[in-house]
């Protein structure tokens, strides 16, 4: 019965401005009220079910509105210290404050959204670690694609398991990328992009636009490897691909 209730009234509160008003009054009872934090738990997983779509499509409703994210996150604000609070607290609080990140706040504030689950990436739970640290990469992820498409700068802590994962991630796609551009061996895609600076932009426009491809090869240490490349950019090689 209470779980209806709770229903109703988060479907009446997406309908205003402070859509968040439910969630943020069942966090507070999560962190008050030991006896019945079960019931709460339960009314918090439940309707996440109905805040998760509604927040995805408030947000693309707002794109490209007049400081649309700046509004994203003065809706999520409220919820962010309930949020902390419940991530040092029971299993079941924290499991809870992992979920909301992952299916309602990543959306609102996402780097708010990144430095809580960069806590709760080392939590003893291997379930809350583990989407924790999934959520994480997906953020950082979607933040290195966006500064690779503005020509920016990202800073990365080598001695972070999550940002070295990050880049390790980032350069094994791009090598591949690299290397079914060119029709070559991983391994010689590898090469390239090292002599490149590890730049697949760079990278691919020296081969493209290379006036001696074969010099160009043979400078990054994979003419052997890259023969397949040599035969379909100069008709002239055809011993060379026989």
């Amino acid at each position: 019965c209470c779980v209806d209730i709770m229903r109703i009234m988060a479907r009446y509160s997406t309908e205003r401005d402070r859509f968040l008003d439910v969630p943020e009054l069942l966090f507070k009872c999560l962190a008050i009220d030991g006896e019945l934090s079960s019931h709460i738990a339960v009314a918090l997983e439940e309707l996440l079910g109905i805040y998760e779509p509604f927040v995805a499509s408030y947000r693309s409703e707002m794109e490209g509105a007049y400081l649309a994210e700046d509004r994203l996150v003065q809706f999520a604000t409220p919820l962010l210290p309930l949020l902390l609070t419940a991530s040092t607290s029971s299993s079941t609080s924290r499991r809870l404050a992992v979920k909301w990140c992952t299916g309602v706040m990543k959306v609102l504030d996402k780097h708010a959204t990144r430095v809580l689950c960069t806590r709760l990436s080392t939590d003893s739970d291997k379930f809350i670690s583990t989407q924790a640290k999934k959520l994480v990469r997906s953020i950082k992820a979607g933040e290195a694609a966006k500064e690779d498409a503005s020509s920016g700068v990202m800073f990365f802590d080598s001695k972070n398991e999550l940002d070295m994962e990050i880049v390790q991630t980032k350069l094994t796609n791009e090598i591949q990328a690299l290397a079914q551009n060119l029709q070559i061996s991983w391994d010689g895609a590898a090469v390239i992009m090292q002599s490149n600076h590890y730049s697949f932009d760079r990278a691919l426009e020296a081969i493209k636009k290379s006036e001696d491809l074969e010099k160009t090869l043979e400078s990054c240490g994979v003419r052997h490897r890259c023969r397949s490349l040599l035969c379909s950019d100069d008709s002239s090689y055809d011993d060379t691909c026989s």
